[in-house]
């Protein structure tokens, strides 16, 4: 999550807003997808890495990570995966006031932003990308599968019941 030029991760946090601010406009907080960033070699960062933005890279705003949003109640997200916000919410969101920081769920489903340990990877924040178009063609073909296989069932069954009624007549 990008929500300013300063820390933490100050260096790293300019180096993105430089470049998002040469494709347009930009209105902070934002969020990356991973898979719009290439890691590239840079020595004058702390971690001796940078990001650079694909060509066809997109950024998210997300109003709801504002510093402002910090401790506030949700259930349910967006098609984004950003929370709802709901004051009976089960999930509480955790968020920083500034810099670049690491998105991630933690083990009771809280969503956390607060963290500038980009280096580091511990249980919270394991992230699963799936793609919607790719999950439905997953699902299509297992549902075809599972229905040649119930047709299968169904014929065996079918098979066995005829023997059966034939042996029962005679």
């Amino acid at each position: 999550c990008l929500r300013s030029e300063s820390s933490p991760n100050e260096y790293l946090a300019k180096q993105l807003m430089t470049q998002l601010k040469a494709r347009g406009k930009v209105k902070l907080p934002v969020i990356l997808n991973l898979n719009d960033l290439e890691l590239i070699k840079d020595s004058n960062s702390n971690y001796g890495l940078a990001f650079k933005l694909k060509k066809d890279a997109k950024s998210i705003y997300a109003p709801q990570l504002d510093n402002k949003n910090n401790q506030r109640k949700f259930s349910q997200t967006d098609e984004n995966g950003l929370p709802i916000f709901n004051k009976d919410g089960s999930r509480t969101l955790y968020t920083a006031n500034s810099g670049l920081s690491r998105v991630y769920l933690d083990g009771g489903l809280d969503l956390g932003t607060g963290c500038d340990c980009l280096a580091y990877s511990y249980e919270d924040g394991r992230v699963v990308v799936v793609s919607a178009e790719g999950t439905s063609q997953g699902l299509d073909k297992y549902i075809s599968k599972l229905q040649q296989e119930k047709a299968k069932a169904d014929a065996e069954i079918e098979r066995k019941f005829q023997a059966a009624l034939k042996l029962l007549k005679n």
